[in-house]
């Protein structure tokens, strides 16, 4: 993405975005990045890999940003991939951004699946919190 990104900005001009498209960019990798964080600080149980930690203890966390979503993390990647061609002032590199973005949701669900089957207390959870990535609608 930053690679097609400069190549439009810089040399193609195909789909450049005026200052204050780019600003909202901005905004929502601001907002991505503050999300990401406070995920990190609510889940010690985060991990790259979709596994239980039993070793560690692993537990269902339903707190801060858990409270909305179930997949809070997943949700600041998405509002970070989409936010980032136009905060770099093209919409060139959107169709890659949507295809992560797309990934992304579908990870979502594997991720639920294996925590129902593998974690306990996963299915109440899910039960509460009733969205996996968008407060109110998914």
């Amino acid at each position: 993405m930053p690679l097609l990104a400069g190549l439009d900005v810089g040399w193609l001009h195909l789909a450049p975005v005026g200052g204050a498209v780019s600003a909202l960019g901005f905004a929502g990798l601001v907002a991505s990045m503050a999300l990401n964080d406070w995920t990190m600080a609510t889940n010690p149980f985060l991990s790259t890999v979709v596994r239980v930690q039993t070793e560690r203890g692993h537990r269902v966390v339903d707190t801060g940003p858990y409270a909305l979503v179930r997949h809070p993390m997943y949700l600041a990647g998405l509002v970070g991939t989409l936010a980032l061609p136009p905060a770099l002032g093209t919409l060139l590199p959107l169709p890659a951004s949507l295809a992560l973005a797309a990934v992304l949701v579908l990870r979502t669900a594997h991720e639920d699946e294996h925590l129902c089957e593998e974690l306990a207390g996963y299915p109440a959870y899910a039960g509460r919190v009733k969205r996996r990535l968008l407060p109110g609608l998914w």
